[in-house]
């Protein structure tokens, strides 16, 4: 199967993780959000399930991910090769750590306050292994690990 990023693709998604209140300011909370959905996401991990589903949902270009055959491991990857081998959607340049820092860096928020005080994310970096290549708005990435 070949992971299309075009952004054009329908959502996959089962209408019932929808988060409460998704698009205002009366959002449900993760932790109630996952209390209902948890069970249903039990073979992903609570973190995977708050940035791919919960945060975005169907704004999301991952909507049209099966998240049924999803699984997911824990690695380390050092940052040359995150940064060498990691294809992003958009924007398609490399990626560029200078840009986060200057982002981030002096916020009163999060990811801000953990990346001044640890050097790094407070969330780990989902990446996608996808054998068979990316689409993309304009291409097919078949040389993308």
């Amino acid at each position: 199967m070949i992971f299309d990023t075009s952004g054009h693709s329908a959502s996959v998604w089962d209408q019932s993780l929808e988060p409460v209140g998704n698009g205002t300011a009366q959002k449900e909370p993760f932790t109630t959000w996952w209390r209902r959905n948890g069970s249903k996401l039990a073979h992903l991990n609570p973190m995977i399930a708050e940035q791919l589903i919960y945060r975005h949902w169907t704004a999301s270009p991952y909507k049209n991910l099966p998240i049924e055959q999803l699984f997911w491991r824990q690695e380390a990857w050092e940052t040359d090769r995150i940064l060498n081998e990691v294809f992003r959607r958009w924007p398609s340049e490399p990626l560029q750590p200078e840009f986060d820092y200057e982002v981030f860096h002096g916020k009163k928020s999060e990811p801000a306050l953990t990346m001044d005080k640890t050097k790094t994310w407070n969330y780990p970096i989902v990446i996608l292994e996808t054998p068979d290549g990316v689409r993309t708005s304009s291409s097919r990435k078949d040389d993308w690990p």
